[in-house]
C-alpha cells in the first residue's frame, strides 16, 4: 500500500492512497499538488489494511476519518485511535451483516412454513456455531437467536464456557461418545443425536444422578450412508421405543436426520419425507413416556425443503454467519 495523502482543492479535501484512488471525497476531484500525511504510520496502516476490497477497504477509510476526528487529550496516539475506530466499525459491520442474515433466514423459514400450511412459530431455529467466531456468535445472540447448536462435544464445552454470560440454550447436534456424556450433559438443553440404546442408558443414569430429565432426539440414518451415525429405519420400532420409555430420566421428544450427501434437493426431500413417514407410523403405538413431536432436519442448503416436509427444528450455520 502507498502512503495516505491529503489532496487540497478548492471544493474540499480528498484523501488518496497514492495510487490514484480517492478514498474519501468532500467535493469534486481537482488537479492539485499532493503531500504525504502521517508517513511514519504507513507500515502500521498497511498491516491493518484488509485484503478484501472494496467493503473492508471502505471500513479502513471510515476508521481513518474517525480516528482523525477523535479528540483524546493526548491519552491515545493516532495508531491507537485508529485501532479503536477500526475495531468499532468492524464490530458494527459484523452486527449489521448478522442481523440481515438472520432476518433473511427467518423470512425464508416463514415462507416455507406457509407453503406447508403451518405457522412459522411452529418451527425452531437452531443456530449452528461450528465454524463461527465468538464475536459473530455474540452478534447473533444480540440479534435475538438464543438456541445454539454444536456438532462436537469439545467445541461445545469451550464455547459454553466462553459465552457463559449470554442467555443461550445449547443443543448438541453431532455424535456423542459415552465417555464425553458426563461433561456434556450439564451444558445442554437437548441432544439431537442419540443413536444407540447404550448411549440412552448412559444419559439416563447421568441425568438421574443430577436430578433432572434430559431431552433427546433419536438420530435415524434414513439415507443408509455408511459414514453417518444413527439407527437404521428398520431398528426404530415399537419395541425400541418401549425400552426407551422405561428410562425415567430420558425424555424422547422426536427424531433427527441428515439428508444424503449426494443427489441434491430431490434426494433431501425423499430423506425428509421418509423420516416424517417413519414418525407417523410409530406415533399411534408410542408409549406414554415417549413423544415424537419434534423432527430435526434441514441445514443451510435444504432447510426450506425440510420445513415443507414437516421439520419442526432446522439446524442452520453458514446461512447465518457467512458473508453474501
Amino acid at each position: 500500500m502507498g502512503r495516505i495523502f491529503l489532496r487540497q482543492g478548492q471544493a474540499g479535501t480528498h484523501r488518496s492512497d497514492g495510487l490514484g484512488r480517492t478514498l474519501r471525497n468532500n467535493g469534486p476531484r481537482l488537479p492539485t499538488s499532493v503531500t504525504p500525511v502521517t508517513p511514519r504510520y504507513d507500515h502500521w496502516i498497511a498491516h491493518y489494511l484488509p485484503t478484501k476490497p472494496p467493503r473492508k477497504a471502505r471500513l479502513l477509510d471510515r476508521a481513518i476519518c474517525k480516528a482523525v476526528r477523535w479528540r483524546c487529550d493526548g491519552l491515545l496516539s493516532f495508531p491507537n485511535r485508529l485501532v479503536c475506530a477500526f475495531s468499532q466499525l468492524v464490530v458494527s459491520d459484523l452486527q449489521k451483516r448478522i442481523r440481515q442474515n438472520l432476518a433473511e433466514v427467518r423470512e425464508r423459514m416463514a415462507q416455507a412454513a406457509r407453503r406447508s400450511g403451518r405457522s412459522p412459530e411452529s418451527i425452531q431455529l437452531v443456530a449452528v456455531t461450528k465454524f463461527a467466531e465468538e464475536e459473530a456468535i455474540r452478534a447473533l445472540v444480540e440479534a435475538g437467536c438464543t438456541i445454539l447448536g454444536e456438532s462436537r462435544p469439545q467445541q461445545l464445552w469451550e464455547k459454553a464456557a466462553a459465552l457463559a454470560d449470554l442467555p443461550v440454550r445449547w443443543h448438541l447436534i453431532g455424535h456423542l461418545q459415552r465417555n464425553k456424556a458426563k461433561r456434556t450433559l450439564p451444558l445442554v438443553d437437548m441432544i439431537h443425536s442419540v443413536d444407540s440404546l447404550e448411549l440412552a442408558g448412559t444419559l439416563n443414569r447421568l441425568a438421574e444422578g443430577s436430578g433432572r430429565r434430559v431431552r433427546v432426539l433419536l438420530e435415524v440414518n434414513v439415507s443408509g450412508e455408511a459414514a453417518k451415525h444413527g439407527f437404521a429405519p428398520a431398528e426404530v420400532v415399537v419395541p425400541l421405543l418401549l425400552d426407551l420409555g422405561r428410562l425415567s430420566h430420558l425424555e424422547v421428544c422426536g427424531l433427527m436426520c441428515m439428508a444424503s450427501l449426494e443427489g441434491g434437493l430431490d434426494a433431501a426431500r425423499r430423506d425428509f419425507a421418509a423420516l416424517r413417514e417413519l414418525r407417523d407410523r410409530l406415533w399411534a403405538d408410542c408409549p406414554e413416556t415417549v413423544r415424537l413431536d419434534e423432527l430435526s432436519m434441514g441445514m443451510s442448503g435444504d432447510f426450506e425443503v425440510a420445513i415443507e416436509e414437516g421439520a419442526t427444528m432446522v439446524r442452520i450455520g453458514s446461512a447465518l454467519f457467512e458473508e453474501r
